[in-house]
């Protein structure tokens, strides 16, 4: 069996080279209190709302990294961003709490993308030719492809239709009136949901039956995405066509992120676990590294770990967000590890290196 590479173990030093310019995608400015309730969700099971919430201010910041310093060049507030993803050169598409917005290289917003469904909205990609962006409703369980040009939903894959009902308190959730009329008919108990009786966040996270989490286009399938199931941590290829899915991982803890393409196949953060899986094209595990030996974790949070992502830098380079310590930039090659400070209070979500 393949062993974990415990980066404790690699020589920490105060910066390892490899200057670039950055986006953070900060998703509220209350990490300490986010830890807080982190810790208590996970005493129920799940991870997230347990409750209504308001909806958090977050940031777009544009920096450098540069001798192990993160320099701040500006900052825009955004409701709860998440992820962002380049559409052309100098310019992006960002996930806000209900919409998706097309900005500028300055985070000045070009176009704004609405839908009903959407809410809690996760992570964005673009198709190869940049004609379709795929997002994750995870506010209704869903993930949905609309149009770049025309804004218009091209392809919907429910949760709730797809098997992952009832949830755990045995309601069947229907996003139509036929549906839910199936489900009655049936002798099931059901609840018709409709975004109007909601706010911007969808269900609160312990009530979606599924939480996906992100979504990509499976660029060694054609015509497949690839799908995260937050509460379970499963990820399922799915068929654009026929909504079909296959589960090809199923070893990750709760809540992973991070799933994209790299060298020649997989790269996914095992957000709960603190570790880093590189895998092959059919998801066979090439490396495993683990963070979660490392010091420098707040004692409130206990054994509790939240890596939210980790970016290659290179073929052997990695800039990990870890929510408890840092950003962690490591070398498999050389064994060595940095820590870089940050805001203690930015949830960063995402980070996006800037090709300048």
């Amino acid at each position: 069996m393949l062993s974990t590479i415990d980066i404790n173990k690699f020589h920490r030093v105060d910066y390892i080279e490899n200057r670039c310019a950055f986006f953070f995608v900060v998703k509220s400015q209350d990490q300490v209190e986010r830890r807080k309730r982190m810790v208590e969700s996970k005493k129920n099971g799940k991870f997230g709302r347990l409750k209504e919430r308001d909806t958090a201010v977050g940031l777009l910041v544009k920096g450098m990294f540069e001798r192990g310093k993160v320099g701040i060049l500006w900052q825009k507030e955004f409701r709860e961003p998440r992820h962002i993803c380049e559409l052309s050169k100098g310019t992006f598409l960002l996930t806000e709490i209900n919409k998706i917005n097309e900005i500028d290289s300055k985070g000045r917003i070009l176009r704004e993308y609405w839908h009903p469904w959407f809410a809690f909205l996760h992570t964005i990609v673009v198709d190869e030719d940049k004609s379709q962006m795929l997002t994750v409703s995870s506010g209704y369980d869903m993930v949905m492809e609309l149009n770049i040009q025309t804004g218009i939903e091209t392809w919907r894959w429910s949760a709730w239709d797809n098997g992952f009902n009832p949830d755990d308190d045995g309601y069947y959730l229907a996003s139509s009136k036929e549906k839910y009329l199936q489900y009655k008919t049936a002798g099931l108990r059901a609840i018709l949901i409709t975004p109007e009786d909601y706010d911007e966040h969808g269900l609160i996270t312990s009530r979606r039956s599924a939480h996906p989490n992100m979504a990509v286009y499976d660029v060694y399938n054609e015509g497949h995405i690839l799908i995260s199931i937050g509460h379970t941590g499963d990820i399922y290829r799915v068929g654009i066509a026929n909504n079909r899915k296959v589960k090809v991982i199923d070893f990750l803890g709760q809540m992973p992120h991070g799933l994209g393409a790299y060298n020649g196949g997989w790269i996914v953060t095992d957000t709960t676990q603190a570790r880093i899986y590189d895998l092959g094209k059919n998801f066979e595990i090439r490396n495993i590294w683990h963070l979660g030996n490392l010091p420098g974790k707040d004692d409130t949070v206990g054994d509790n770990e939240w890596v939210q992502n980790t970016l290659p830098l290179g073929v052997n380079q990695f800039l990990a967000i870890d929510s408890n310590r840092g950003l962690i930039h490591f070398d498999s090659a050389k064994l060595e590890y940095a820590v870089y400070e940050v805001n203690g209070n930015w949830c960063i979500q995402d980070i996006f290196i800037l090709r300048e």
